[in-house]
């Protein structure tokens, strides 16, 4: 298992010289009066009384991740703060990691880790503003370049600890200007997946338009609402019509592209593209996105035929399995779709077997707590 994660997660290495060739066009912010008119009636409430399961169990994510920090986190190699540590990849730190770490403890009130996480974060920075995605377990940078899932979520944390604890604000909007002058192509509102790519390659599971609503009225740039919509053309372009799985990679024409990646796997619903259904649900839940959900109920009538027991841990579009395990990976993002589905059956069988599945990778592992925190309410939306 932990070589299939080794080859699988963050292969940016065979393309990091395509970094430099592709730099977004710089963003002259737009501020609109209407962007805060836009988001001001949308609140977190608005679905939660729509979904009998959410918010069952206010404990088991804190439990999880006081597991998680034993395991993942270290002072080991960190000039300053703590890391989030892969044992599987030789104890190396990406940025991802740093960033799902910083969503748990913001949401879990752990301003210590916070503090520490974000510390280490800001000293991997690049020359504008965004961490290198991977740093080697003794501090180097072994993967220059940002990845912008990783940089999203970072400045969501950033602004969630703001609203919190205050203090924040300034760092939160840096990191905004820095994502969208250099991580967004601003001529067609594509969101990129580092400081390349774009039109010819994007990931649909970095999107989260979400997000973008919130990184709207909080900056005041009607930028991310265009963005936004942007996303939604380019998920439904990609999502295969019966099952709604999505490939890793693909181009705005909706494309797989798996080969331009040197790698056919990332033409399927593999390590990447699982994160979609948490990333499109959260804007069901949070905004009452309809889109989200009709996608979403796509792949979980799909996987509902399967049923729990028989799950696996990648598919083609088409549905047929690429693996004979079934993982946290896939197991939390399946459940977090389920959770806005009608089929509230299913939801609780994956929900029972996401708790029993044993912790053996920082991926999985942290995805878990991700949706233990999405699933039970305490992911949360900030006005």
């Amino acid at each position: 298992m932990r070589a299939i994660l080794k080859e699988i997660k963050h292969f940016s290495l065979a393309i990091v010289v395509l970094i430099l060739l592709s730099i977004g066009p710089v963003l002259t912010a737009e501020t609109t009066s209407h962007v805060a008119e836009k988001t001001k009636n949308l609140t977190f409430s608005n679905n939660m009384a729509k979904i009998p399961n959410l918010g069952t169990d206010k404990q088991i994510a804190s439990r999880f991740y006081q597991d998680w920090k034993k395991q993942y986190l270290t002072d080991k190699g960190a000039p300053v703060g703590l890391r989030v540590q892969r044992p599987e990849d030789g104890g190396d730190t990406v940025s991802e990691g740093q960033a799902y770490g910083m969503l748990m403890a913001v949401m879990l009130n752990d301003k210590g880790t916070f503090d520490n996480l974000w510390a280490y974060t800001k000293n991997y920075f690049n020359d504008v503003g965004l961490m290198h995605w991977r740093i080697g377990a003794d501090g180097s940078v072994i993967g220059p370049g940002p990845a912008s899932d990783a940089d999203q979520d970072m400045a969501y944390a950033l602004i969630v600890a703001d609203k919190k604890w205050g203090g924040y604000r300034q760092e939160a909007q840096t990191l905004l200007k820095s994502i969208i002058d250099h991580e967004v192509d601003l001529e067609n509102h594509i969101f990129k997946p580092g400081q390349w790519g774009g039109k010819e390659a994007l990931n649909i599971s970095y999107l989260a338009p979400g997000y973008y609503r919130i990184f709207a009225d909080y900056t005041g740039d009607n930028n991310w609402l265009k963005i936004a919509e942007k996303s939604y053309e380019l998920i439904e372009k990609t999502a295969h019509p019966e099952t709604g799985l999505v490939p890793d990679w693909s181009d705005d024409k909706g494309n797989p592209a798996g080969n331009l990646k040197g790698d056919p796997r990332h033409e399927q619903f593999f390590y990447n593209a699982v994160r979609t259904p948490w990333r499109i649900a959260t804007d069901y839940i949070w905004f009452g996105e309809k889109r989200a959900k009709s996608i979403v109920d796509k792949m979980t009538n799909f996987f509902s035929t399967i049923g729990v027991e028989n799950l696996k841990s990648g598919y083609t579009l088409e549905g047929k399995p690429t693996a004979s395990y079934f993982d946290a990976t896939y197991a939390s993002q399946i459940t977090a779709g389920a959770l806005i589905s009608n089929n509230q059956s299913f939801y609780k069988q994956l929900y029972d077997k996401l708790l029993t599945i044993p912790q053996n990778s920082y991926y999985g592992d942290s995805l878990r707590i991700l949706t233990l925190m999405f699933v039970n309410g305490q992911f949360e939306k900030v006005n």
